[in-house]
């Protein structure tokens, strides 16, 4: 999706230290993965930002997380679902329930 230009991050605050752009490059750059030997990409691949992953910000040493990440990669997967219409929703009805007033119903006001 990033290659193909159809997922931009949108914030343009990318060299701003702390931003939110800042923090989601912070977390690609940290991302690693691993695949077996004998692992299938599509079923058997694992990313993510590892739990020790760190650096030194304006504000001292914080740790990298992979919230922004994870949101990326959830976007992908909508539109993956979008495009192959494996998106299966069902339907639902509102309906609004009426509640009596009890001042109404008390017998003893």
């Amino acid at each position: 999706m990033i290659d193909t230009g159809r997922f931009q991050y949108w914030t343009g605050d990318e060299d701003v230290p702390l931003s939110d752009g800042w923090w989601f490059r912070q977390q690609v750059a940290a991302c690693t993965y691993t695949l077996p030997a004998d692992g299938q990409f599509d079923r058997d691949l694992r990313w993510g930002v590892p739990t020790q992953a760190s650096l030194q910000t304006p504000d001292g040493a914080e740790l990298i997380h992979d919230d922004r990440l994870l949101s990326a990669a959830l976007v992908v997967e909508a539109e993956r679902h979008a495009q192959t219409g494996g998106w299966h929703t069902g339907q639902a009805h509102s309906q609004i329930v009426r509640g009596s007033d009890p001042w109404k119903q008390s017998p003893t006001r």
